[in-house]
């Protein structure tokens, strides 16, 4: 199942010491959303309630990315707290067809100015079409700009807050090899962090039971049912084959459909 982006937003503040409420843009989530927030900061952040850390890093700023598949209730908001009123950056997206949470990494350099992410790499993942998000978490030396990601990866968002910037990009189509994303920007900064994290898509597809039997008139009947589940997964497969007759095909809540049949019908 391929992914979608629904949307996606930034915001900076610097008033979170008692809980900044951010409001979604696309309002709560449906069930089986992927909401995905990332945040950079001049201090150490609490993760919302609902939510899952992917990967993060704290030393010299406080980096995260978090996410949340909605199974129904969450609300419209999500309160970030600091600790204290710090200079604060966020991103958020939200996506569609994603199934589970694979692997979270991250690599940092404090105290050494460049215009580039340190190196990276996920490790082998599950399997193909996997969604990567990266988050260049970047603190001390000016403002940031022009971001130029890695081969493969669309930039998603930037923001900058004061001394502490945020770059994120994705890309939907990665596994199984390992991903080694890495941004490049104008204006060297001392403290860069990257943070990734790789989600595996929803599995599609269908179950397909069949079954033939001979005719006492001598023609070769088959009739095959085919069950489509949403999100499914692909377990088997039927093919069905005759010289002459017909192929009588079961449809959930369309009847029955009677179709010549004078070939071979493989059905994966």
């Amino acid at each position: 199942m391929a992914w979608t982006l629904v949307n996606h937003s930034v915001v900076g503040f610097a008033d979170g010491n008692t809980g900044h409420v951010y409001t979604l843009p696309s309002g709560a989530p449906s069930v089986g959303d992927l909401d995905i927030i990332t945040i950079n900061s001049d201090t150490v952040v609490t993760m919302p309630s609902g939510f899952s850390s992917a990967a993060s890093f704290v030393n010299s700023q406080g980096s995260y990315l978090w996410y949340r598949f909605a199974t129904g209730g969450e609300a419209s908001t999500v309160t970030i707290t600091t600790s204290g009123n710090f200079d604060t950056a966020l991103t958020w997206s939200r996506w569609q067809g994603g199934s589970a949470f694979d692997v979270g990494v991250n690599a940092h350099v404090d105290g050494s100015s460049d215009t580039t992410t340190p190196a990276v790499s996920t490790g082998t993942l599950a399997g193909a079409g996997e969604l990567v998000v990266a988050f260049a978490a970047l603190h001390s030396g000016g403002s940031p700009t022009n971001p130029v990601w890695s081969s493969g990866y669309t930039a998603l968002d930037s923001m900058t807050q004061n001394a502490v910037t945020g770059f994120t990009a994705y890309r939907t189509n990665a596994g199984a090899a390992a991903e080694t994303p890495n941004v490049a920007w104008t204006t060297g900064m001392s403290d860069r962090y990257i943070l990734v994290g790789a989600f595996t898509p929803a599995a599609g597809g269908a179950t397909i039971q069949a079954a033939a039997s001979l005719a006492a008139s001598g023609g070769l009947a088959a009739t095959a049912v085919n069950r489509v589940m949403a999100a499914a997964t692909l377990v088997g497969s039927a093919t069905l084959s005759a010289t002459f007759g017909h192929v009588t095909v079961a449809r959930p809540n369309t009847g029955l459909v009677t179709r010549p049949f004078t070939g071979t019908v493989a059905r994966p």
